[in-house]
């Protein structure tokens, strides 16, 4: 090396050391100590931990446990899409599922996003915490970690489960929630189901729609239609007769079924539906079809073969409905949620229930599952005419197989054929209290039609509903990350 550049790169060096010293020697020097504060200046100083932690006893069931908790006291954005998430996958089945958590497309994003898509929205997380239990934890030797949790003191976002390909999201598609271990409280939900416009026959024959007659399965003479005529004669004033029909083909109109479901409690291991019990007004119900029937009037006995109108008001039902998880594809989420795992059920603090041993998801406030309208129609079903024909009692009067001799009696059940029997209005007057009524008696013996009117039939039906393709779980995809679901 050169000796002339080792010589000026040291006086360089010595002429920067004078430079910064000589700057020193203009700055003042102050001496800075530990300052008593008194207590009035410390009210006025606040601060907060980024960390916290926590020490709880266990309740209940967990009155042996100690748990131990660590939190983040912050917000935390989540956007995440796992493909496939097993949990507690076990060589033995428990309700026909070999894994505690068994999911497929699962994505966690906020609930509200623009025209980026869920990819610019995300969930929040406030005070994202982990937490331990510990059994004999005063007892060194025999201390022992029973279980962990993964959680969060409130969550906002949305989750949703199942196909979410690009053209696809239909709420009838059965991929997503396989099999779940956890807890839930679903909130009440309502809904508008549409039934089909169908035929009611009493026999299979003489149904020209592929209805099944309602007499088929054994219940013969409780599909009839019976009620009684009430005519004015003129010469002998008004008379009332009795009919029976095992021939009638009568069209029902669509109708709305506007439900609304109770509150309900998901709670158990490898599940893999929900019951809810709802309840539903139906509205009104038009008919118009071809009746012939058997028919007493002033003791004589004639056939009435017409077309009869009318409209059915006034049905009610209660409605069980059992949904395989599989058709639930978005939840809406406003609450704390957790993620535990556990060697033996454990009660978490602030859990409404305890986690059963495994992996386990709990939703500890009401969750809500959205409109629960039915996305295609629902089959008004023979079962549920039949309640609504002859109620869950029978006819309303006893009659025998050569038709409508018998001694009438009190409707038990309100029903189509109680209302054809009289009215069940509150209408005191005689054109008000029998169910099917002429001006004159040439009105029942002739002519093509027979006008029943408006049939209130206060009747409350049960109409099950299994496995709904519900409109507002369609799923739109999430769009972020390498598992990406669009």
């Amino acid at each position: 090396m050169n000796t002339t550049n080792i010589i000026n790169d040291a006086l360089i060096k010595v002429q920067l050391s004078i430079l910064i010293f000589g700057l020193l020697a203009f700055i003042p020097v102050v001496s800075y100590g530990m300052v008593e504060m008194q207590d009035e200046q410390l009210s006025q100083v606040t601060g907060q931990a980024l960390l916290q932690m926590g020490k709880e006893l266990g309740q209940g069931v967990s009155s042996d446990l100690t748990f131990y908790k660590a939190g983040l006291e912050a917000e935390v954005e989540l956007n995440l899409n796992i493909e496939k998430l097993q949990l507690g996958c076990t060589a033995g089945a428990i309700n026909g599922q070999f894994c505690d958590i068994d999911i497929d497309n699962l994505s966690l994003s906020g609930s509200t996003w623009g025209a980026e898509g869920r990819a610019g929205s995300s969930a929040i997380l406030t005070r994202p915490f982990f937490e331990f239990a510990i059994k004999n934890d005063d007892q060194k030797t025999l201390r022992e970690v029973v279980g962990i949790r993964l959680s969060a003191e409130q969550a906002i976002g949305m989750m949703t489960f199942g196909d979410q390909e690009s053209g696809a999201g239909d709420a009838g598609d059965t991929s997503g929630i396989n099999s779940l271990s956890g807890y839930m409280q679903i909130g009440s939900a309502t809904g508008v189901a549409q039934t089909e416009a169908r035929q009611m026959c009493y026999a299979t024959s003489q149904c020209t729609d592929g209805s099944i007659g309602l007499s088929e399965g054994g219940v013969g003479a409780a599909a009839r239609m019976t009620g009684r005529i009430r005519a004015n004669t003129d010469i002998l004033g008004w008379q009332t007769g009795d009919f029976f029909s095992e021939t009638y083909r009568l069209n029902l109109d669509e109708a709305n079924a506007n439900v609304v479901t109770s509150p309900a409690v998901v709670n158990g291991k490898r599940q893999t539906f929900v019951e809810l019990m709802g309840s539903a007004t139906i509205d009104d119900i038009n008919f118009i079809g071809q009746m012939t029937a058997n028919a007493t009037l002033l003791g004589i006995g004639f056939e009435l073969d017409k077309e009869v109108t009318g409209t059915i008001r006034g049905l009610t039902a209660t409605v069980p409905i059992t949904e395989g998880l599989e058709y639930i594809h978005k939840i809406n989420v406003n609450n704390p949620f957790s993620l535990s795992m556990q060697a033996q059920d454990v009660l978490w603090p602030d859990a409404a229930a305890p986690a059963m041993s495994g992996w386990w998801l709990a939703f500890e406030d009401e969750i809500d599952i959205g409109n629960i309208s039915p996305e295609a129609k629902v089959q008004m079903t023979n079962e549920v005419l039949l309640q609504a024909l002859t109620g869950a009692s029978g006819p309303p009067w006893n009659t025998n197989n050569s038709g409508v001799a018998g001694s009438p009696q009190e409707c038990t059940v309100p029903s189509m054929n109680c209302a054809l029997y009289r009215r069940l209005s509150t209408g005191t007057s005689a054109a008000n209290t029998y169910g099917v009524t002429c001006p004159s008696l040439g009105d029942c013996l002739g002519g093509d039609s027979l006008p029943v009117g408006t049939m209130t039939v206060p009747a409350d039906v049960v109409f099950p509903l299994n496995d709904l393709k519900l409109g507002a779980q369609t799923v739109t995809p999430n769009c972020y990350g390498s598992a990406r679901f669009c």
